[in-house]
């Protein structure tokens, strides 16, 4: 997928948020027509979500953890994709975008690599330092980027406390979402 504006960018934000919406009702749904171990399994096991990118495409259900995971994820990339395009530096890039479960970076172009992610914290499972290498190591001559989203970890003194564990680190700007999901501070 390539995102040429911020137009694309929140045109792909309102379709994770209409999925959203519609998951939730689904979910409803089956909480009152299930009793509770019944709607918890199906809750957990079973396709009763809708894909975040395609909420208007027939067969579109996908397993809910899965969904929750890359919905807020993806929201993430979409917002770092507004944030690039917000300065003047990368306007009128292309941006690949590897949203969900695909390899690679999660942004790229010619001159910007980009790793997104939504978590617990950011610490949990070394997950802003493997990704702090994976762009070290496979995004030479590129901008590098962290965009994230954490609910535990929302003052960025701990995270500028890691990066001065390491002086490559501060070669990558880190850039947390706000708790309203819109800005990055």
């Amino acid at each position: 997928m390539e995102i040429s504006s911020i137009a694309k960018a929140q045109a792909h934000i309102d379709d994770i948020y209409k999925s959203i919406e519609l998951t939730k009702g689904k979910l409803l749904e089956c909480l009152q027509n299930n009793n509770s171990v019944e709607a918890l399994k199906k809750i957990k096991f079973e396709k009763i979500a809708i894909d975040p990118l395609k909420p208007e495409e027939k067969d579109n259900n996908i397993n809910f953890i899965e969904m929750l995971n890359q919905s807020f994820s993806d929201i993430v990339v979409f917002r770092g994709v507004e944030y690039l395009f917000s300065l003047d530096k990368y306007k009128g890039n292309v941006f690949k975008i590897n949203a969900g479960a695909v390899n690679g970076f999660d942004i790229e172009s010619k001159t910007v690599v980009a790793e997104c992610f939504s978590v617990l914290s950011v610490f949990n499972n070394q997950k802003i330092k493997k990704d702090s290498d994976k762009l070290l190591k496979k995004g030479k001559g590129k901008d590098k980027f962290i965009f994230f989203y954490s609910e535990a970890d929302d003052d960025m003194k701990k995270i500028e406390e890691f990066i001065k564990t390491h002086e490559a680190y501060k070669d990558i700007t880190y850039k947390s979402l706000s708790k309203d999901l819109t800005t990055f501070e």
